[in-house]
């Protein structure tokens, strides 16, 4: 093995050196680094809740405009469908198609879109279910029936012209 000379020795102590002592920076620079992030951890932590209650209410108020535009949607759904209702029972003529509606939107089913599908077919058992509303006699046609005896399909009164009618 090759011996090394004092200066060679002293060159590489003070390289050492300098690395120990660039290691000992480094360390005292992390360490600072540390307690920065902890810091800002701290402060980040303290300012959370105000952060939070802000995006509450930003959330609040998404939701709120949410319900209400799902809302309207419904609404102008149902407006839509109670306006095509009214139009395919005027063809059946039904009597009081807004009174008919009334009692058979819920059986009204809905596409993707928003447009009823079955509407023909609560129209039919609409007419089945309530043959007044379309001018239908109900009963067998005998004389006390309220179309004044009126027979089979004939056109006879339902219950709220009859009702007016002993009002007048």
């Amino acid at each position: 093995m090759a011996e090394i000379t004092q200066t060679e020795f002293d060159a590489m102590k003070a390289r050492a050196e300098k690395a120990e002592s660039k290691v000992a920076n480094n360390k005292a620079e992390i360490a600072k680094m540390k307690s920065d992030f902890d810091a800002l951890k701290v402060e980040k932590n303290e300012m959370k809740p105000e952060l939070d209650a802000e995006t509450k209410q930003k959330l609040d108020a998404y939701d709120a405009l949410g319900k209400r535009a799902s809302d309207a949607e419904t609404k102008l759904r149902t407006l839509e469908t109670e306006k095509l209702f009214g139009e395919s029972a005027s063809k059946l003529k039904a009597r009081n198609a807004s009174k008919l509606f009334s009692l058979v939107n819920s059986k009204i089913e809905y596409d993707d879109s928003g447009k009823p599908k079955n509407l023909d077919a609560v129209l039919t058992d609409a007419k089945t279910s309530f043959p007044e509303e379309f001018g239908l006699v109900v009963g067998g046609g005998n004389s006390s029936s309220i179309g004044g005896g009126a027979k089979g399909d004939e056109v006879g009164r339902s219950v709220d012209d009859f009702l007016r009618g002993a009002l007048i």
